[in-house]
């Protein structure tokens, strides 16, 4: 998913652009651009053809390693839903980067111009636009640190075992079974084994 983002725009971006450059070199881009009726025609059908070749080749790979993990590994409802939602938002993203990168191909005056613009896109949106995204993110609500973490968590939730609660449970043990030293219970019972059962039967009530 990653890769996607990050290399999803350039890749649709080389696709209009190649599409575009080609016909401008050609002269068929201004001939379809001179009048309103081509115009409208010509750009429709140069974005379907860009979401149609990108579609197959950015989402589809990463929909079908979805689809069998989610067979293979036993998936749920929830998990089918969340594919199909990402699966209409990469769809979604395809087609505006495609809108985008059409309408720059198109109002540029040459082929230079074009790559230029949408070489500087793809760094705008996704060299600058995300890590900045992120830190603005990080900055407004920080992600708390690891020992940050342990104080607020030994705060709320204390340790059960310690080495005062590990006397105390040895003392009790030994007193359920009437002897006076551990060393009285090593043929009868674990008192090590014991002391873990009192302590997980602490933590399935906590």
């Amino acid at each position: 998913a990653g890769l996607f983002i990050r290399l999803g725009p350039l890749a649709v971006f080389l696709l209009a652009f190649a599409v575009a450059a080609r016909e401008r070199e050609q002269g068929v881009l201004g001939l379809a651009l001179g009048t309103a009726p081509t115009r409208a025609g010509y750009f429709g059908a140069k974005l379907l053809s860009v979401i149609a070749v990108g579609i197959p080749i950015l989402v589809a790979p990463l929909v079908l390693i979805g689809a069998l993990s989610l067979t293979t590994v036993g998936g749920g409802a929830d998990d089918a839903v969340r594919l199909v939602s990402w699966t209409l938002g990469a769809v979604t993203y395809i087609a505006i980067l495609a809108a985008i990168s059409m309408t720059a191909c198109v109002a540029s005056r040459s082929v230079q111009t074009a790559c230029a613009v949408l070489l500087f896109s793809w760094v705008v949106l996704v060299l600058a636009a995300l890590p900045a995204a992120s830190a603005v993110a990080s900055w407004r609500s920080p992600v708390p640190s690891f020992q940050q973490m342990k104080l607020v968590l030994a705060d709320e939730a204390p340790a059960y075992w310690t080495p005062e609660t590990g006397a105390e449970q040895i003392a009790s043990i030994l007193q359920r079974y009437g002897a006076s030293r551990e060393e009285d219970l090593q043929e009868t019972i674990n008192i090590r084994g014991a002391q873990l059962d009192v302590a997980e039967r602490h933590a399935q009530a906590v």
